[in-house]
C-alpha cells in the first residue's frame, strides 16, 4: 500500500490501535493477527530507516564452555536449533543478534555490557564476544528510542513515504515499541516476545512494498539497560553472511550484575543495568577465513579445564 496517501493518525486513533494490538497479543491470537495489527499501528506514518556505513563495529555474545575455533560458533544459530522465540524471532527462526555502541574495541563497555545483560549472563558464565565490521551496507528499521548516535542516522529513503505525521504520534508509537522490546522476559513465559516477533515480521515484510532499491537488514531496537546509550540490531542471516566481517574474539566475564531503576533520569521508565566485566583473553586478528586463532596459553587456561 503506498502509505503516502494515508492520512497519519491522530493521537487518539494511535492509542486505539495499540490498545486493539495489546488486547490481540494478550487473547492469543495468531502471529498473523498480530502483524496486521501491527501494521494499522503504523499505517500513515513515516517509514525512516537507518542506514549502517561500513566500518561501523558490532558486538555478539555467546555462552562457551571451551575456545570456538570457527566463527560460525559465535555468529547465528541452524534454524534447526532455535526452540524458543526471542525478541524478534520465531521458533526455528535463525537471526544474528547483536549490540552496537559509539566505541569499537576491548574497551567500549556499553558494547560489552549489553551484550552480557541480553545474554542473562550469570558470574559463573564465561562468553565470547564477537567483533564484527560491517562491511557492506545496512538498512535498518528503527523501533522505540534510539540512542543519541543512532537517531542523528535516521534518514527516510523513499518518496512515498510520508514525513509530516505529527511528533505526538510518534513519540507515543515508540514510547509504545520501546516497551515492547524492553520488557523483562523470565525464562518459561518467552510468549511475551510474541508482540516483538510481530513488530520485527512487519518491517521484514517491508522489503516488498520498498523493492529492490533499499533492502530491509534487519532491525534496530533499544537495549534493556539503554542507559548505556547502545542499541540491538536484529539482522536475517543473509544480511549477516553479507554485511559483516568478523574482527576478532574476547573471552569475558561478568560479576556484580546490578539491575537499576532510575525513572527520574530515564522518564521513559525503562530500566539500566551495570556490571564488573572480565577480560580473559583474545583471539588473533581474524582474517576472513572463518577459522579463530587462538594463543597457545588461553587455550590451555584454567578458566576451560575445570569445565
Amino acid at each position: 500500500m503506498d502509505q503516502g496517501c494515508v492520512e497519519p493518525p491522530t493521537p487518539e486513533e494511535a492509542f486505539a490501535r495499540i490498545l486493539r494490538a495489546e488486547e490481540l497479543g494478550s487473547s492469543g491470537a495468531p502471529l498473523d493477527e498480530l502483524v496486521t495489527a501491527v501494521k494499522a499501528v503504523h499505517l500513515g506514518c513515516a517509514v525512516k530507516m537507518i542506514s549502517v556505513c561500513p566500518g561501523k563495529r558490532v558486538f555478539r555474545a555467546v555462552r562457551i564452555t571451551e575456545p570456538p575455533i570457527h566463527q560460525s560458533r559465535i555468529s547465528y544459530p541452524p534454524n534447526q536449533v532455535v526452540q524458543l522465540p526471542g525478541r524478534a524471532n520465531e521458533v526455528g527462526q535463525s537471526v544474528f543478534y547483536a549490540s552496537m555502541a559509539d566505541d569499537p574495541g576491548p574497551d567500549a563497555r556499553s558494547n560489552i555490557l549489553a551484550c552480557l545483560w541480553e545474554s542473562r549472563a550469570r558470574e559463573e558464565d564465561l562468553f565470547a564476544i564477537g567483533e564484527w565490521q560491517v562491511i557492506e551496507e545496512l538498512v535498518l528499521y528503527p523501533f522505540g528510542f534510539q540512542a543519541p548516535e543512532m537517531r542523528e542516522m535516521i534518514r527516510g529513503n523513499q518518496s512515498w513515504i510520508r514525513e509530516s505525521e505529527p511528533a505526538e504520534v510518534m513519540s507515543l508509537i515508540n514510547a509504545w515499541e520501546s516497551g515492547v522490546f524492553t520488557r523483562v522476559v523470565n525464562p518459561g513465559d518467552e510468549s511475551q516476545y510474541r508482540m516483538g516477533v510481530a513488530l520485527t515480521k512487519y518491517a521484514f515484510g517491508l522489503r516488498a512494498e520498498m523493492g529492490e532499491t533499499d533492502r530491509v537488514s534487519g532491525i534496530v531496537y533499544p537495549s534493556v539497560p539503554t542507559r548505556l546509550n547502545s542499541d540491538n540490531i536484529c539482522l536475517t542471516p543473509e544480511a549477516a553472511d553479507n554485511g559483516l566481517a568478523l574482527v576478532g574474539v574476547w573471552i569475558v566475564s561478568a560479576k556484580n550484575m546490578a539491575h537499576l531503576d532510575e525513572p527520574e533520569e530515564r522518564p521513559e521508565g525503562i530500566a539500566v543495568g551495570k556490571a564488573d566485566v572480565t577480560f580473559h583473553d583474545s583471539s588473533y586478528p581474524c582474517d576472513g577465513s572463518g577459522v579463530i586463532r587462538w594463543p597457545k596459553r588461553m587455550v590451555m587456561s584454567s578458566i576451560f579445564t575445570d569445565r
